[in-house]
């Protein structure tokens, strides 16, 4: 909604009040809009699988699978955000799947304030890994850098999972002292 406002508001601010027609207010929003038109894309298909993996029940299957695997919930936070984060693309959507299923989890409640926070981070760290085709964050870097997918892949991805799992390693290592 807010793009959609803000939008309209360029249209008839910017461009009908500063004297362009609509022919060239068209080609202008034409121009502009048509990158993001795929970020969009992505992003909104992101949002509708976590919704269907989420009702189809497969979170309570994950949630359960790792529970009963004995790894130290630091560690099994970071691999389902990371699962999430590999097959659906976004990181606000692997954050917020992720951090339901361990939410879910009955050992959450008797954890240290510390340890929960090592927890989320590790959560971030999964959700930041592994950018790739279908996360929008990637096709943005590469029409703002103007980069070939080959080299945004090299780049980018390299980057996105050195960050997040420099941020797991750190959480997991806190982890160990709370």
């Amino acid at each position: 909604m807010a793009l959609l406002i803000a939008t309209v508001a360029a249209m008839l601010i910017l461009g009908i009040g500063h004297g362009y027609n609509t022919e060239e207010l068209e080609k202008i929003m034409t121009k502009s809009l048509e990158p993001t038109g795929l970020i969009l894309l992505v992003t909104a298909c992101g949002g509708v699988l976590r919704y269907m993996l989420q009702y189809s029940g497969l979170g309570d299957v994950i949630g359960e699978a790792v529970s009963s695997a004995n790894l130290p919930i630091v560690v099994v936070a970071f691999i389902v955000a990371a699962l999430v984060r590999i097959c659906v693309g976004s990181a606000t959507v692997a954050m917020t799947m992720a951090a339901g299923i361990i939410a879910a989890m009955p050992e959450i409640a008797s954890l240290s304030p510390l340890y929960l926070a090592c927890t989320t981070a590790a959560v971030a760290g999964g959700a930041t890994v592994c950018s790739h085709f279908n996360d929008s964050g990637f096709w943005l870097v590469k029409s703002l850098v103007g980069m070939d997918e080959k080299t945004t892949l090299k780049t980018w991805t390299i980057m996105e999972t050195l960050v997040g799992g420099t941020g797991f390693v750190v959480a997991l290592i806190i982890s160990f002292f709370a």
